[in-house]
C-alpha cells in the first residue's frame, strides 16, 4: 500500500520467530477496524496465516477486540503488537479472558480520568455500554 500512514508492528514470541524480526514498519489506512488491521498484517506477513484465529493485536498497548467492527484511528508511528498464543498454537481461553478484563479496566481508567479532568458529573459507566 503506497498511501496511508506508517506504523510500527512489534512481533512477540512465535510471531517474531515466524517473521524473523522483532519489528517492521508497514503502511495502513489511518481509520480501520481490528479485523481490517489483522487482514492487512496477514497480507503483508503471510507466514502468520497459521496463527490467524489465535493472534491478539494491541494498538499502543490497548488490546483490540477483533470480533467487533468498531473503527479505530491509528496515528503515524503508532505501535501495533502482534501477540501469538502463549502455548503451542492452541487458543487459551483463560489468557483471552484475562486480556479482555485488562482491556476493560484500561478503558474504565481512561474514561474515569477523562470524566474527572473535564469536570463532568455524569456517570462514566454509561460510556462503557
Amino acid at each position: 500500500m503506497a498511501d496511508g500512514i506508517k506504523v510500527r508492528v512489534l512481533f512477540f514470541a512465535g510471531a517474531r520467530e515466524l517473521v524473523k524480526s522483532r519489528e517492521q514498519v508497514i503502511r495502513i489506512q489511518s481509520t480501520t477496524t481490528g479485523k481490517q488491521l489483522l487482514s492487512e498484517i496477514l497480507e503483508q506477513f503471510p507466514v502468520l496465516k497459521p496463527l490467524e484465529y489465535s493472534l491478539i493485536l494491541a494498538h499502543n498497548q490497548n488490546y483490540l477486540d477483533l470480533s467487533r467492527e468498531g473503527e479505530i484511528t491509528v496515528g503515524e508511528n503508532d505501535e501495533i503488537a502482534v501477540i501469538p498464543p502463549i502455548s503451542s498454537g492452541e487458543s487459551n481461553s483463560n489468557f483471552t479472558l484475562i486480556l479482555n478484563l485488562l482491556s476493560v479496566f484500561t478503558r474504565v481508567r481512561r474514561i474515569w480520568t477523562e470524566t474527572e479532568s473535564n469536570g463532568e458529573n455524569y456517570s462514566f459507566l454509561s460510556q462503557l455500554i
